[in-house]
């Protein structure tokens, strides 16, 4: 309450306003019970609940030009079956050249009565309805935006997985070639190692005579007969070299 009349203050100060928020409060409710219980069931049963009105200043009206004020209150009256049903009423005010003066007088949602303010009012409502579409808009935009950009982080998270994914299988992959590539050039070598063990191991005690230059003449006889591939030679040239040495000295091969 004291944030409100305080408010009321500065709005009034700041226009020159010589009507209180008090005057504008005694106004609409005379305006009220002038046109409000001619619209009531039975006008006669009509009762204003004078401690139900409240007074709040319409701060986006005016455009710093006018005060208006929004009041409201209770009324009650009978209906047709004789109960007593209660209905709001409100009322904007505005002080035109030093005149209060109603601009659209309701109760519920129905416009009961326009006053001579009216046009100013309903420039206002039209004012304020384009500003709340306005940022209704604004808001939507911001929220289909902020959607877009909720998708695209979506999607660039989902893109990234994939690649990651991709790399770890294209790696994953790579390595087993790599193994496996690894365990083929073993293989050949461990030939060669055989091989190089039998071809020396058969010149019996001949074998202590062989010299390196022989061993390896040896070897690549033993590859060309193994259709051995010119990538590979190399590897198994190593390998009966190190089988055909070991063979030389008397010595089994070890695996």
């Amino acid at each position: 309450m004291i944030a409100r009349a305080a408010l009321f203050a500065l709005l009034l100060a700041a226009h020159a306003s010589a009507a209180t928020p008090d005057d504008y409060r005694a106004f609409a409710v005379e305006q009220a019970k002038l046109h409000v219980p001619g619209t009531m069931k039975n006008p006669r049963s009509a009762e204003f609940d004078d401690e139900s009105v409240q007074t709040v200043p319409l701060v986006d009206w005016g455009n710093g030009k006018t005060v208006w004020m929004h009041v409201g209150g209770i009324v009650r009256g009978t209906n047709t079956f004789n109960a007593v049903v209660p209905s709001r009423w409100s009322a904007c005010v505005a002080e035109v050249n030093g005149e209060l003066q109603i601009g659209i007088l309701t109760v519920g949602s129905k416009v009961i009565h326009a006053g001579k303010a009216s046009d100013l009012a309903v420039l206002e409502l039209k004012r304020v309805a384009r500003e709340q579409a306005d940022k209704a808009e604004a808001k939507l935009a911001a929220v289909e935006a902020e959607s877009a950009a909720a998708r695209e982080r979506k999607s660039a998270a989902m893109r990234e997985e994939a690649s990651r994914l991709r790399d770890e299988i294209k790696a994953r992959g790579e390595a087993k070639e790599a193994d496996a590539e690894r365990a083929r050039v073993e293989r050949i070598r461990q030939q060669g190692r055989r091989d190089g063990h039998a071809v020396v191991s058969a010149t019996g005690k001949a074998r202590g005579r062989l010299t390196e230059s022989e061993i390896k003449k040896r070897g690549k006889a033993a590859a060309a007969k193994a259709k051995i591939a010119d990538d590979d030679a190399e590897t198994y040239a190593s390998g009966f070299m190190s089988g055909a040495l070991a063979a030389k000295s008397g010595q089994p091969l070890p695996y």
